[in-house]
């Protein structure tokens, strides 16, 4: 089981749970690369927010996803 909050950090979220890289390259979030640095100290809800997502939308499918 996934446990993923709003007020987590992307970069922590990729370190704890790297099976979801999938799903954020599906919903258009880099997962690597040299542009990812400033995204990895985002909380969710900002990331969702910079990539046009609801945050309730990107926690869902992230717990689905897993």
């Amino acid at each position: 089981m996934v446990n993923i909050n709003s007020l987590m950090k992307y970069g922590d979220v990729l370190k704890q749970y790297p099976q979801l890289k999938p799903l954020f390259r599906r919903l258009g979030i880099p997962v690597s690369g040299c542009g990812i640095y400033y995204l990895l100290d985002m909380t969710l809800e900002h990331l969702a927010q910079r990539y046009n997502l609801a945050t309730e939308t990107l926690l869902k499918a992230l717990k689905r996803g897993y």
